[in-house]
This record gives C-alpha cells, sequence and structure tokens, in this order.
C-alpha cells in the first residue's frame, strides 16, 4: 500500500512539472518598421510544446512615454475562438500589461506560433533603444518555468516620409 501512494505521487510530480514546463520561450516579436503617428502591433510567439496549452498569463512591459495600449489581436493566432483572452494596463514606469486568457480545449504548439497580437498607438517618438519585455517572474500556468525574451522598438518613419505622408500632401 505504502508503495503504490509513493508511486502515485512520483507519477503527479513528473506529470505536474512536465505540464508546468510546457512552452520553452514566450517571445515578444516586434514589427520591423513603424510610421509615426499610428499604430504598431507586436507578436506574442510560443516555442513547440507537446502538451496542449490551455491557459496563460503573463506581464509586457512597454514604454509609456511613447505607446499607449491601444488592444488585444486574436485572428489569425493560436488564441483565435478562445474562451476568454483580455488585458489590463497597470501603473508604474514602464507601464505593465497584464495579459491573459483560457480555453477549455486548448492546442498544440507547432515550431514557433503566435500567440497573439498585442497593439499600440504611437504617441511620440519612440526614444532609441526602448523595449517591450516579458516580466518573467509573471508567467503562470502553461508559460510557467518559460524564458521571456522581449524586442527593441523599430526605427520609426514620420508620416511625412512615408508613402501615404507624400500622397496626403499632394492634397493639402
Amino acid at each position: 500500500m505504502r508503495t503504490g501512494i509513493v508511486a502515485f505521487f512520483a507519477v503527479l510530480m513528473i506529470v505536474g512539472n512536465a505540464y508546468a514546463q510546457c512552452v520553452d520561450q514566450l517571445e515578444v516579436e516586434c514589427a520591423e518598421q513603424a510610421i509615426y503617428p499610428g499604430d504598431v502591433c507586436v507578436t506574442l510567439r510560443l516555442t513547440t510544446c507537446s502538451a496542449p496549452f490551455r491557459a496563460f498569463g503573463v506581464e509586457i512591459l512597454f514604454p509609456d512615454d511613447c505607446l499607449s495600449f491601444q488592444g488585444l489581436l486574436s485572428d489569425g493566432t493560436l488564441t483565435s475562438g478562445w474562451v476568454q483572452v483580455d488585458a489590463t494596463v497597470l501603473p508604474g514606469t514602464p507601464a505593465r500589461l497584464r495579459v491573459g486568457g483560457y480555453d477549455a480545449e486548448g492546442f498544440g504548439i507547432q515550431i514557433r506560433s503566435g500567440l497573439l497580437k498585442i497593439c499600440f498607438d504611437l504617441t511620440a517618438d519612440v526614444p532609441s533603444g526602448s523595449e517591450i519585455s516579458v516580466d518573467e517572474s509573471t508567467m503562470v500556468d502553461d508559460l510557467d518555468g518559460a524564458i521571456g525574451i522581449g524586442c527593441r522598438m523599430p526605427s520609426l518613419t514620420p508620416v511625412e516620409d512615408s508613402t501615404w505622408g507624400r500622397i496626403k500632401s499632394l492634397f493639402n
């Protein structure tokens, strides 16, 4: 009897640890270019996971002196059709965006897949070296134990220098 209980807890610990280590990395992928003023979206990407991915929570840090959170886009991503995916901006500098979601069925991750997109409004010129990063200490559920990889903001093109800006100036 005692051996059976010990074996049960050993299996439970192995399964629990394997499930908690489902995702190796959560990467923020910045757009290569942005036009200011305007919008810019970043993609949260996951690495391969053999277990079902059903729930996550994480805080993303971003410079609120040049970015303002607009919303999440799940269409065309792994979380499309999930029961709940939401985000809340928390006070602080840099600003924190708490993102989370869940689904009853979940999915398996193939190679490097897009979890969802986070869209921001460019409210000012982005200072050199500005980053959007992942606070690894806040990763929970199926992200627990993953490595967070941030990105540097793209080079900005002022609207006046973009193709649209040049076209627009012809009508003013």
